[in-house]
């Protein structure tokens, strides 16, 4: 039986926390999170590995909406009880419903590398 696996990741102005039923989410310029359920954000396993995404902000004041994406890596501890591992966090911000009407492009994207371990929990 494998145990569930908890993933601390930082980059550049953001850290999170993903456990299978709960991701935490901090940074510098992105809105504190901490989901606790699994309707509140959408995990799929792919080839990719597996990718989480929420709503960090349904809307802004000017009706921008602020998604993340995070891709993490498949892990399988064996023979240790911790590994260190690489990620990616996409931060999307979308202008399809902007005060005003929408620009000519419609997403911006920030991309950033992640570093960290995963680890088993109980």
């Amino acid at each position: 039986m494998s145990l569930p696996i908890t993933y601390d990741l930082r980059g550049p102005g953001i850290e999170i926390t993903y456990k299978k039923g709960d991701l935490s989410i901090t940074g510098d310029d992105v809105p504190t999170q901490h989901f606790q359920q699994d309707g509140e954000f959408v995990t799929a396993a792919t080839e990719m590995g597996t990718e989480i995404t929420a709503v960090l902000l349904s809307a802004s004041r000017n009706d921008t909406k602020i998604t993340l994406k995070l891709v993490l890596p498949d892990v399988v501890l064996k023979d240790t009880t911790r590994s260190d591992v690489t990620g990616a966090a996409i931060i999307t911000r979308q202008f399809r419903d902007v005060l005003g009407g929408p620009p000519d492009v419609l997403q911006s994207y920030d991309v950033r590398p992640l570093t960290g371990s995963a680890a088993s929990s109980l």
